[in-house]
């Protein structure tokens, strides 16, 4: 959220999910950059393979490509759609701001019903804006 759409809050770790390679080769190097750089060790937050099943089949055609001068790394980010998506399901306290940067349409340039809920009878039974 922070590297690809620019969010502004601090993170505590990364969320990762190794689509291919070793994965104890991802642990040791892991490890290596603990100690050099004295992180915790949950920096690097595998966490986010609960939440993969949440995603289409097809989600690794939508990864798009983070540009950084890696040697041996290549790291892609969801694409919005599918970020949105996780941040739904998840819905903790963080994704409501980060749905808010996620969204298509920016706040002050929404119409009356750009949001669907909107548009929705509320507890009078008449729309919002009526």
């Amino acid at each position: 959220m922070i590297l690809h759409f620019g969010a502004h809050r601090t993170a505590r770790d990364v969320d990762a999910l190794l689509l291919r390679g070793n994965s104890a080769e991802l642990r040791h190097a892991v490890s290596d950059v603990v100690r050099r750089l004295e992180l915790g060790d949950n920096w690097l937050n595998d966490a986010v393979k609960g939440f993969a099943d949440v995603l289409p089949a097809d989600f690794a055609t939508r990864l798009v490509p983070l540009e950084m001068r890696l040697q041996r790394l290549k790291i892609y980010v969801l694409g919005r759609a599918d970020q949105i998506a996780l941040k739904i399901v998840a819905l903790r306290e963080q994704d409501f701001s980060d749905l808010e940067l996620l969204s298509p349409v920016p706040r002050g340039r929404r119409g009356p019903h750009s949001d669907p809920l909107d548009a929705l009878p509320h507890a009078g039974g008449a729309p919002a804006d009526a």
